[in-house]
C-alpha cells in the first residue's frame, strides 16, 4: 500500500470512529433535552394554572364574603341621612348614611342605588345637603355618579360621554337585580 493510501484509509477509519459515536451521542443527547425541556414547559404551565386557580379561588371566597356582608347591611344606608330604627329619638332626628364617607374595602367601586324612576344616587352626594360633602370628595363622588348613570340606567360603558335619545334607553338591571326587587 502507498503511503497515500494509509493516511487516507487512516483519516477515513478515524473519522468514522470519531464521528460514529458523535453523532449517536449527539442524537440521544437531543432527545433528552427535547424531553427535558417540555418537562419543564410542563411544569411551569402547571405552576402557573395552579397559582392561577388558587388566586381565583381566594378571589371568589373574598368576593363571596363581601356579597354576604352586602346582603344584610339595610336598605336605608343608602340614604345621604336616614332615621336610626333602632335610636333613641322617635322624632325627626336623622344621622349621615356610615356609606357616604365611601367604602373602606378596595372591591367596592362606590355604594348607589337606584330608584323607581331611574335616578342613581350616591350616599355621599346629597342634593338637599350640600354641606353635608366634603368638598375634597365631591368632585371624585360627581364622576363616580356620573359613570355609574351612564354605565348602569344608559347602559354604556364607564368613561363614555351620554348621547344616547329616549329611544336608546337600555336599563341593564333586571327586576330581580334590582336592589328594590324581589
Amino acid at each position: 500500500m502507498r503511503p497515500h493510501r494509509r493516511t487516507t484509509l487512516a483519516a477515513a477509519l478515524i473519522g468514522v470512529a470519531v464521528l460514529l459515536p458523535t453523532g449517536a451521542w449527539y442524537v440521544t443527547g437531543s432527545r433528552d433535552v427535547a424531553r427535558r425541556s417540555q418537562a419543564i414547559e410542563t411544569a411551569a404551565a402547571r405552576a402557573i394554572r395552579d397559582d392561577v386557580e388558587g388566586k381565583a379561588t381566594r378571589l371568589g371566597a373574598r368576593l363571596e364574603d363581601l356579597r354576604l356582608q352586602e346582603s344584610v347591611r339595610p336598605f336605608f344606608h343608602y340614604q345621604t341621612l336616614y332615621h336610626d330604627p333602632r335610636g333613641a329619638s322617635q322624632g325627626l332626628a336623622v344621622t349621615p348614611s356610615p356609606l357616604a364617607s365611601g367604602s373602606p374595602d378596595p372591591l367596592v367601586w362606590a355604594h348607589f342605588q337606584i330608584d323607581e324612576s331611574g335616578l342613581v344616587t350616591l350616599p355621599a352626594v346629597s342634593e338637599q345637603f350640600p354641606e353635608l360633602t366634603s368638598d375634597a370628595d365631591l368632585d371624585a363622588f360627581c364622576s363616580i355618579l356620573g359613570e355609574l348613570q351612564n354605565a348602569l340606567v344608559l347602559g354604556q360603558e364607564p368613561g363614555h360621554a351620554a348621547g344616547t335619545t329616549d329611544e336608546e334607553l337600555l336599563i341593564t338591571l333586571t327586576e330581580s337585580e334590582h336592589p328594590s326587587g324581589p
